[in-house]
C-alpha cells in the first residue's frame, strides 16, 4: 500500500487527476469505478475543468457506479447516481451508454445486483477504483462483518452509514444498499483511496497499518498489489 500525504484536499484532486490524466493517455477506452459524495467532489470538479480545457477526454472511457441506496425513488437528489450526474458525468457529457450503476428504486433489488454482475463481466474488471474510507472501514456499502460478498449485493446498513450527509434530507434514511463486492473492487488494475479530514484519522491508520479483518473492511486493501492513498495533512496526522 502507497500512502501519500499531501497538504489539503485541493493536493489530492491535482495528484489523483494527474493519475486518471495518466492512465487515460495510455489508455483511452479505461474502465473506472467511481464513487459518489464529498469526497471525489473536488477531484470530479478538476477532471471537469481538464476536459473542457481540452487536457483529457473521456470520449471513449467506461464508467462503473460504485454503490446506491436502496429504496430511494429516482429522482431524490440524495441518490449516488444523480450526485454522480451532477458531479462528473453531466459536466462530462457523459453518454448513457458509458455507464454502468444500480437502479435505486429496482423492485427486486437481488435481481438488480445480479443485472449489475452480469454487465460487469462482460465489461471486465477496473482498471481505476476510486474509494473513500468509512470511519467504521467500510469500503463502498461493504460494511464491516464476520464475511464480506464478493460481488455485487444488498447490503444491510450500518448506523453510522444511515447518517451519512448524502441522507441528511431523510425522515428517514434507507435501510439497505446495493454495492459492488470486495472481489469485485480487489480485481482493480490499480486501487486510489482518497482521504481527508482529522476525523479519518484513526481509520486510516486502521486501514494502512492495522490487522486485516472483514470487521474492518478498508483494511483487506493492504493485500492490492497496487493501491495508492491520498490522504490530507489532517488525516494523515501531520
Amino acid at each position: 500500500m502507497d500512502l501519500r500525504i499531501v497538504p489539503d484536499a485541493d493536493a489530492i484532486a491535482q495528484q489523483a487527476a494527474d493519475m486518471v490524466a495518466e492512465l487515460l493517455a495510455a489508455k483511452p477506452t479505461a474502465h473506472f469505478c467511481l464513487p459518489a459524495g464529498r469526497s471525489p467532489r473536488p477531484l470530479y470538479a478538476e477532471l471537469t475543468r481538464r476536459a473542457t480545457a481540452g487536457l483529457i477526454s473521456f470520449e471513449q472511457a467506461r464508467f462503473t457506479q460504485l454503490d446506491e441506496w436502496y429504496g430511494l425513488l429516482p429522482d431524490d437528489p440524495g441518490t449516488c447516481l444523480n450526485d454522480l450526474r451532477e458531479h462528473l458525468a453531466t459536466p462530462l457529457g457523459l453518454r448513457s451508454e458509458q455507464w454502468l450503476g444500480f437502479d435505486s428504486a429496482a423492485e427486486d433489488p437481488l435481481a438488480e445486483c445480479a443485472r449489475v454482475a452480469v454487465a460487469l463481466a462482460e465489461r471486465g474488471d477496473t482498471d481505476l477504483c476510486l474509494l473513500g474510507l468509512g470511519l467504521n472501514g467500510h469500503l463502498g456499502l461493504n460494511e464491516p462483518a464476520g464475511w464480506l460478498s464478493g460481488g455485487p449485493h444488498l447490503t444491510q446498513l450500518s448506523a453510522s452509514t444511515r447518517k451519512h450527509s448524502m441522507l441528511a434530507h431523510l425522515a428517514q434514511p434507507p435501510t439497505h444498499g446495493m454495492t459492488l463486492g470486495l472481489a469485485d473492487l480487489m480485481r482493480a488494475a490499480r486501487i486510489l483511496v482518497l482521504v481527508s479530514g482529522a476525523d479519518k484519522r484513526e481509520a486510516l491508520e486502521r486501514m494502512v497499518k492495522g490487522p486485516i479483518s472483514s470487521k474492518f473492511p478498508a483494511s483487506l486493501l493492504q493485500w492490492h498489489a497496487d493501491c495508492v492513498v491520498l490522504a490530507d495533512a489532517e488525516a494523515g496526522g501531520t
